[in-house]
């Protein structure tokens, strides 16, 4: 007899593993965390290339505890943001 045990949950959430579906709520709250961080990243790559303040400026807090919790920002950002 195999037995073969499937978890498809993650308990960290923010690693490199799929996790948990985006059809639960807990995948589209990942889901959603991990956009908000693609997103403020490519904000401040463009801000940054056109010599301007990020949005991060403005959010500064916001965008610090996204960045934490995704665990998906650059290193570059993350400086900025002194985490």
């Amino acid at each position: 007899m195999l037995l073969i045990n499937l978890s498809c949950n993650d308990t960290s959430a923010f690693n490199a593993h799929p996790g948990n579906s985006v059809a639960t709520p807990e995948g589209r709250q990942v889901a959603n965390l991990r956009e908000e961080g693609r997103s403020i990243g490519e904000n401040f790559a463009a801000a940054t290339a056109a010599g301007v303040a990020p949005t991060c400026e403005t959010y500064f807090d916001n965008c610090q505890k996204i960045c934490e919790e995704s665990g998906i920002c650059s290193a570059e950002l993350l400086d900025y943001l002194g985490s």
